[in-house]
């Protein structure tokens, strides 16, 4: 376990910079925002777009999510360091791990970053605060231990989400350098491949994981009768987890077998 630990204590080192970069990035650019969100209130256009600026990192960490797993382990296969070095002798699945789990890690911190920055914004905006705390905002009527729970499942929905898209990533590399040539198209073809399979056979996914124990997510109805409540199941967590494991085990396995070979 220590070796792992050593392998994945390498990858972060290899993205602090980069994770450096995007994060002071975030914050100078929602801190702006945030500065002249005062300044924009007296119009709910103008406010609105303060608020949709500063949800544009999101939209780049969506993006380097799709390409972190691959991208990651391309780096591995040009350093050539799966070859079973004698610093960091672990498994084809816990090199794919270390993988995943490191960047995850990343974007998450940045996500976090991405978060604060917004809410900021927020806060800065009186309209738009008025709206999400007033009387018939998304948080009326909600206790506090039932905002936490609401969190708490889409902080693991996001997680969940995020491991899934990134080991996608990795598989699809290792997948492709079974045929080194075209080792990129075929990566290509495996994510296409996945998402056919993802739209053919998702909803009866989500149809088996709804008989499991699942977080759930609470949500209030304002009508004219008062405000009733509704609690919704979050079942995309279980496919997603079992995918992820899928496809990291399988990853592992092929990248066992091509150090082997």
């Amino acid at each position: 376990m220590s070796r792992w630990f050593s392998l994945a204590r390498k990858e972060w080192m290899g993205l602090r910079w980069t994770m450096l970069i995007a994060a002071l990035a975030i914050l100078a650019a929602d801190g702006y925002i945030a500065y002249k969100a005062p300044a924009w209130a007296s119009n709910v256009a103008e406010e609105s777009l303060a608020i949709g600026l500063s949800f544009i990192p999101f939209a780049g960490l969506f993006i380097a999510s799709l390409i972190a797993g691959y991208l990651a382990m391309r780096s591995e296969w040009q350093q050539h360091t799966s070859l079973r070095l004698l610093s960091y002798p672990v498994s084809g699945t816990g090199v794919v791990l270390a993988k995943v789990a490191v960047n995850a890690a990343a974007l998450t911190v940045l996500a976090i970053i991405a978060g604060l920055g917004t809410w900021l914004v927020a806060r800065r905006s009186p309209i738009m605060l008025m709206t999400l705390l007033g009387a018939e905002g998304p948080f009326a009527g909600m206790e506090a231990w039932e905002i936490w729970v609401n969190v708490l499942s889409m902080v693991v929905m996001g997680l969940s989400w995020l491991v899934c898209v990134i080991a996608a990533g990795a598989f699809a590399f290792v997948v492709g350098t079974l045929v080194p040539r075209i080792a990129g198209l075929v990566s290509a073809l495996v994510y296409a491949v996945m998402v056919y399979l993802t739209g053919l056979y998702g909803s009866l996914a989500l149809y088996l994981s709804s008989f499991l124990p699942n977080m759930p997510f609470i949500v209030y109805s304002h009508g004219a009768l008062g405000a009733e409540r509704f609690v919704i199941p979050v079942i995309p967590i279980w496919p997603l987890v079992v995918a992820s494991v899928v496809m990291i085990l399988v990853a592992g396995r092929l990248l066992d077998k091509e150090v082997d070979a």
